[in-house]
């Protein structure tokens, strides 16, 4: 929360004012706008409660535009109301939402980053309880004491991006340890199909999420790359901190694809199971009726011939013919059972064994 941001701080900022590096935290964000006034560079990162109440009324403290802040909020929701990124340069100032992606098990939540910059300021507005840039603020007046001056906005803005993107990136491993244990119960026979099927439903669903946030911030990374932006440096070795940025990001990305493909192959192997144990019940059903029928027709044959014999007067039978006549039943209901497994057997109705194929 945002109480809980650096030692129960919800704000920071770090700046240069008479070449001296100074920083600050405060729960009070008004305790920081004086020190951005008369500073050479100074960065701001706020820690909202409230991210949509509050962003904007931030911004304008810090003397950004309202036009500027509508915008990348505007254009940071998509069309399914999910949070995207945003970009927008209006020379002067420049603005852009990046999604923080938080995976817990297979529920994916993406909060905003945004980023606001103008001359000599960044102030950045967070809206999550995973304060990933508080590395940042310990080490924030080491990196403003080494950098140039006019390369501290570009750079300091490469060190919030990379953060936002380690962030990101460690979430990964959240679904590749479900997709492990997943990929355990899968060489498990008894397995159920169902609750297999749900599971890998929802970590394909949690990954699409995730390569859709990571896309998102490729077209900002994209387009501040092409070094066109007035407020950033437009040396190629500093660009090259950008151009990483967006190289680890596809990289990432072709991780998460990988394991959508191994997604997609467990499917496939949980569709191979079902069938195979369909056919198994299948191969069992045919078997039982084949007995069936050879246990009927051995009974049915017998019987009808008793029955002929014992209720004509054609054949007159006395104690003395029982023995024939019971080896004669006897004979009978072994042919028929022995033609009709035969004929069961040569028209492919009865399998070897339940298990076939």
């Amino acid at each position: 929360m945002a109480e809980e941001f650096v030692n129960g701080h919800s704000s920071f900022c770090a700046s240069i004012i008479k070449n001296e590096i100074n920083s600050k935290k405060s729960n009070d964000i008004n305790e920081l706008v004086p020190l951005t006034k008369n500073a050479s560079f100074s960065w701001v990162d706020h820690a909202a409660t409230n991210f949509n109440n509050e962003a904007l009324k931030i911004a304008l403290k810090f003397g950004f535009s309202e036009n500027l802040v509508n915008s990348i909020m505007r254009l940071s929701i998509d069309k399914h109301n999910h949070i995207t990124s945003s970009y927008e340069d209006l020379n002067s100032e420049m603005g852009m939402i990046l999604p923080i992606i938080d995976i817990n098990n297979f529920n994916v939540k993406i909060d905003p980053l945004m980023i606001l910059i103008k001359k000599n300021l960044i102030l950045t507005i967070q809206a999550t309880k995973n304060i990933y840039l508080k590395q940042l603020h310990v080490y924030a007046e080491s990196i403003i004491k080494k950098t140039k001056k006019e390369e501290l906005v570009t750079l300091m803005l490469i060190r919030i991006i990379a953060k936002n993107n380690r962030f990101n990136f460690e979430q990964v491993s959240e679904i590749e340890e479900t997709s492990d244990k997943i990929s355990h119960e899968l060489i498990d026979n008894t397995a159920s199909r169902k609750i297999l099927g749900i599971k890998i439903y929802h970590m394909k669903h949690a990954l699409i999420k995730y390569l859709s946030g990571l896309w998102s911030i490729t077209k900002v990374l994209s387009a501040l790359d092409l070094g066109d932006a007035e407020l950033l440096s437009d040396d190629p070795k500093t660009l090259e901190g950008l151009a990483l940025q967006l190289k680890n990001v596809h990289s990432q990305i072709s991780l998460a694809e990988d394991l959508s493909n191994v997604l997609a192959s467990g499917l496939a192997v949980l569709q191979s199971i079902y069938n195979n144990q369909l056919q198994v019940i299948n191969n069992r059903m045919t078997y039982l009726m084949g007995v069936l029928t050879i246990i009927g027709t051995a009974l049915l044959v017998p019987n009808t011939i008793a029955t002929i014999l014992s209720q004509t007067n054609i054949f007159l039978f006395n104690p003395s013919d029982t023995g024939w006549y019971l080896s004669f039943l006897v004979i009978v209901t072994a042919l028929a059972t022995i033609v009709s497994w035969w004929w069961i057997k040569k028209i492919g109705l009865f399998p070897n064994n339940p298990e076939e194929k």
